[in-house]
């Protein structure tokens, strides 16, 4: 049997290096696959889709050999395609960050939970890094910090590597030691962490820092 797959994106937050390119090539060149449609939230017509209305309809761009990463989306806008729910055998989630519930719980709507890669009960409960206190025992020393003293207090131990609840793609990470602090490549003295990572942006995960 041969399958549709939806790829459901946001083609507006993509770089060169993302994925889902050379995935998306490789899912169409399995013997398994029909066809592989990307539906992006950046595309328009697609916002009502993407507010999780189940009536909406689905603008897709089908997978061809010139599918390839464009920073100006125009792949997207030139080669979309209406595609009726009921073509589809599958869904790949491939959304960044912040996820949208309501949208990955409104995809079981067009196809069963067990079609769905990434399933969206999963890919909720995991969204945020304060999953990782669930697996503790796999990761280096960790603890949720919920203000700048409390990192503090915690990089006296050993230096820490503090790390946004819902960001991806490495931003908003910082690493800090009872000396100084790093916001990317650039070294601060530590007292800097109080104006450099305000206070709204905790409770922020820290995690022992490896070299």
């Amino acid at each position: 049997m041969k399958y549709n797959m939806l790829v459901v994106t946001d083609h507006t937050t993509h770089s060169a290096t993302n994925s889902l390119y050379e995935l998306s090539e490789a899912l169409k060149n399995d013997k398994r696959c029909k066809n592989i449609w990307v539906a992006s939230r950046g595309f328009e017509k697609n916002r009502a889709f993407f507010d999780a209305d189940t009536n909406a309809a689905i603008y897709s761009t089908p997978v061809r050999k010139d599918f390839e990463y464009d920073p100006e989306g125009t792949y997207f806008t030139l080669h979309s395609i209406q595609i009726k729910k009921e073509d589809i055998d599958c869904i790949l989630v491939r959304m960044p960050q912040p996820l949208d519930k309501h949208f990955l719980l409104s995809l079981e709507k067009i196809v069963p939970p067990h079609r769905i890669i990434n399933n969206p009960s999963g890919t909720i409960e995991t969204s945020s890094k304060e999953f990782l206190l669930q697996v503790a025992h796999l990761c280096p020393e960790i603890q949720m910090c919920y203000s700048a003293e409390e990192a503090i207090e915690m990089s006296y131990s050993f230096e820490i590597v503090l790390k946004p609840l819902y960001m991806y793609k490495g931003l908003g990470i910082a690493r800090l030691s009872p000396q100084y602090f790093w916001s990317g490549l650039d070294r601060y003295d530590a007292e800097n962490i109080h104006t450099l990572i305000p206070r709204e942006n905790f409770p922020m995960l820290a995690m022992r820092y490896l070299p």
